[in-house]
């Protein structure tokens, strides 16, 4: 038996790379989860380190990343899935093995003093059916199932503005390792686009973001027309399993549809032709959870496979937490409230 809550991510990585390929999702991949608890926005004087539990019994593996954030203002520790989704993984869902997983997992917490945990769970494992807290619905998510996918699987709407890229001479670039200026061109249509829809600081990355993530296995793809880069998207991939990660267009973009031709030719570029197996190109869901978000729309105009989001949360000391609550009282309804 093997119980581990590790920082070393060379670990970690030999884990997550033993774990079968279906359940081997990009979210949990240890190089990502690092990278994103460095970028993320944090209020000052706020830590947050990655941090890997791993329990393995039996030739069994439970495996869970998360980000730990230390709070200073009051001296709290907290869990968080990365930004995405995340969520325990298991090899197994015997209930003797989850519960042990569990128990091991209760005492590290204790060990950080942990006051609570808030998870985004990942849509094609359903892993909250093995989540040990409280776990709810958050909102309807797409993918496009990669297995002999064409253009045909898109709606007209999508179809048409396709054609019309195509028409209006937009070519797409795949690239493994972005140059200083492609990168740059990211984050400059994605922070003009964010500025446009009065996004927060916590939706902002560092400008060497891109360089990092992509160069680890992932895909950046870029329109281009006329010697000028329309839009951007950035992709993460495990084997058959494909997550639409950051995308952004500029103005004369999303007029052109370039979007949707970014998507149906990243689509085309990695789909099964042979009905073995499987593979998805997961899209995410809308920007809130009303079920006629404009953004879910647009997905679902293209990935057919509607997959749940549910969130979750557990409180480890329930006492202290509430008794926070109260000195917090009005600030808001987040499970993390206080930061």
């Amino acid at each position: 038996m093997g119980v581990y809550m590790t920082c070393d991510i060379s670990f970690a990585k030999q884990v997550y790379h033993s774990l079968p390929e279906s359940l081997r999702s990009p979210y949990h991949n240890p190089d990502y989860v690092a990278l994103d608890a460095k970028q993320k926005y944090t209020k000052e004087n706020q830590r947050i380190s990655a941090v890997f539990f791993i329990y393995q019994k039996g030739g069994e593996t439970y495996y869970q990343p998360l980000h730990r954030v230390f709070t200073p203002a009051f001296k709290v520790t907290d869990f968080e899935s990365a930004r995405g989704y995340g969520g325990p993984i298991s090899t197994s869902n015997d209930r003797e093995f989850l519960e042990e997983a569990l128990a091991e997992y209760k005492k590290f917490s204790v060990e950080h003093d942990a006051l609570a945990e808030f998870v985004r769970f990942t849509p094609a494992l359903a892993n909250q059916e093995i989540y040990y807290g409280n776990a709810w619905f958050d909102r309807t998510t797409c993918a496009i199932d990669l297995t002999d996918y064409s253009v045909e699987k898109n709606s007209h709407g999508a179809i048409s503005n396709i054609n019309k890229a195509i028409k209006n001479n937009c070519h797409i670039v795949f690239v493994d390792e972005p140059s200083h200026e492609q990168a740059a061109a990211f984050d400059r249509i994605y922070r003009a686009r964010m500025q446009a829809l009065g996004a927060g600081e916590h939706y902002l990355y560092s400008k060497d973001y891109v360089g990092q993530l992509v160069t680890k296995g992932n895909q950046l793809a870029l329109v281009e027309r006329n010697g000028e880069i329309l839009a951007a998207s950035i992709f993460l991939r495990s084997g058959n399993w494909h997550e639409y990660h950051l995308s952004a267009a500029t103005p004369e973009g999303q007029q052109l549809g370039v979007i949707n031709l970014i998507l149906h030719n990243y689509a085309m570029r990695y789909a099964m032709k042979e009905p073995a197996g499987s593979a998805i190109l997961h899209l995410g869901g809308g920007t809130d959870t009303k079920p006629d978000n404009n953004l879910l729309k647009f997905k679902r105009s293209i990935g057919k496979l509607e997959q749940p989001f549910f969130v979750g949360k557990y409180i480890h000391q329930p006492g202290r937490y509430e008794k926070l609550k109260l000195e917090c009282a009005g600030e808001n309804n987040r499970v993390l409230f206080y930061r």
